[in-house]
């Protein structure tokens, strides 16, 4: 032991090193009584280093203080670092979405130490919100994850998340009721449900029916998107390119969100059944905005960019009580179009279960169904899968066959009986005799033949059919 200006420091040898407390001491005897409790550890064979010990005293502390980090705190740091299997950061909506869960619905368990919270408070939340099932379980999803993260870095020890048969939710209406909602449907009820909407809402119904998307991938649509430049056997086959969708942004409103809103397998390009064209013709000259970026379903709310679900739904029928009387006030929007085929309970987004339905139906394969719902495929089978619209025309044009529709007939081409060459060697009588016998398709055939002194003999000719003159 030895004095350094006015402090006293302390070291012995032992094992062949030398040890030292970390710090210094203000008398002498303070030192000294560090040197007994040293000796006393060693004779009682209880010594480690001085070093080791106070390792681990650091870190049990920045254990206890990691611990006391409130878990709202945890959650924030962890969504600003977390990515999703690709790689890449978690969606803005997604980040927003759980955010809300640590403002609301989590706000109890979010305001605990991350040491502070037991499986008996979750247990607890979990019972206080049994009316809001759905809700409930993404929340806890979240909690379980965040607090799996926490015990992997040593924050805590267990994860209280431990509710028993938390993973299952017990949906408002029963599996089997929403799949007869959905496949009790048909075509007609689709086109009465159409029907009901407003004007500028018609055509959306039908689309979501036929081409599965989402309805937020319909509000992202804009003219350029649609594609009407391709024909097949006088069919018009129009392709729509899903590279957007309207979603809640961070601060909560609609915003355009780029790219694909679920899955990378959402930026896709889906066939609009050929039955559909003249109603979206007739949509695009009637309400789609004007443009090339004009949107195919403008808002109808001036104070949003983008049409929502709450637009489109209408308002539910309602009695209201006015001082002449009770009076009813009819549904509209999808609130009248679901009331129209007796089907209140249906959701807008069943009508993606039912188109799937309907391409089922047409015969087309489950890979190729599933990538037109922009679905992730499972790993090997998504790896090798690619979508092939030539594969999925004719499946198509059997769903538009299933409603009654039928492809026009191509006109018969007929070609001229008489080659251009022996009608160049004709006299201007012979060759006018000759083309009052045509029809006026071989005329269109054999005319361009004809060379310019051959047309110039036929000019001075009258054709005469029976019962009609024509001027050559």
């Amino acid at each position: 032991m030895f004095q350094a200006r006015d402090r006293y420091r302390a070291r012995y040898a032992r094992n062949g090193q030398t040890h030292t407390p970390g710090r210094t001491f203000t008398t002498f005897k303070l030192a000294d009584d560090w040197l007994i409790d040293e000796q006393r550890l060693i004779d009682r064979g209880e010594w480690t280093p001085p070093a080791d010990r106070r390792a681990a005293l650091q870190a049990l502390e920045a254990a206890q203080t990691a611990a006391s980090e409130r878990v709202d705190a945890y959650a924030r740091r962890w969504l600003a670092s977390r990515t999703t299997r690709t790689g890449t950061p978690l969606a803005p909506r997604t980040v927003a979405e759980y955010g809300r869960y640590l403002d609301n619905i989590l706000a109890p368990l979010a305001a605990l130490p991350l040491d502070g919270i037991t499986r008996e408070k979750v247990e607890e939340w979990w019972q206080e919100h049994d009316r809001v099932p759905t809700h409930r379980h993404h929340a806890y999803s979240f909690l379980k994850s965040v607090l799996s993260d926490a015990v992997k870095r040593g924050r805590i020890l267990s994860n209280p998340c431990q509710v028993e048969n938390a993973a299952s939710i017990s949906p408002n209406t029963p599996k089997a009721v929403r799949a007869g909602l959905v496949t009790e449907l048909d075509a007609s009820d689709v086109v009465a449900m159409s029907d009901a909407m407003p004007a500028r809402h018609r055509f959306l119904v039908l689309l979501l029916a036929w081409t599965g998307i989402r309805p937020g991938e319909a509000f992202a649509l804009r003219r350029q998107d649609v594609d009407q430049r391709t024909t097949v056997d006088g069919v018009p086959r129009v392709r729509l390119n899903v590279f957007r969708a309207v979603t809640k942004g961070p601060e909560g409103g609609p915003a355009l969100i780029a790219g694909a809103p679920k899955t990378p397998g959402s930026v896709r390009a889906v066939l609009l059944p050929p039955h559909l064209a003249p109603d979206l013709a007739a949509h695009l000259d009637a309400h789609a905005a004007p443009g090339v970026d004009g949107l195919l379903f403008p808002s109808s709310n001036p104070a949003r960019d983008f049409c929502t679900v709450g637009q489109v739904a209408g308002t539910a029928p309602k009695r209201r009580k006015y001082p002449t009387g009770t009076r009813f006030e009819k549904p509209t929007g999808w609130n009248a179009a679901r009331l129209a085929v007796a089907r209140p309970q249906l959701r807008l987004y069943d009508l993606r279960h039912w188109a799937r339905r309907q391409w089922t139906r047409a015969g087309l394969d489950t890979a190729s169904a599933e990538m037109l719902l922009g679905h992730e495929l499972p790993r090997v089978l998504g790896t090798y899968a690619h979508l092939d619209l030539d594969h999925v025309w004719p499946f198509m044009v059997r769903c538009s066959e299933l409603t009654g529709w039928t492809p026009p007939v191509a006109p018969k081409h007929t070609p001229a009986i008489i080659s251009p060459r022996l009608l160049n060697a004709m006299t201007a009588e012979q060759l006018a005799g000759t083309l009052a016998t045509m029809s006026d398709e071989q005329l269109a055939e054999a005319v361009p033949h004809l060379d310019a002194a051959t047309l110039a003999r036929v000019l001075s000719a009258t054709v005469t059919r029976p019962g009609e003159t024509r001027n050559g």
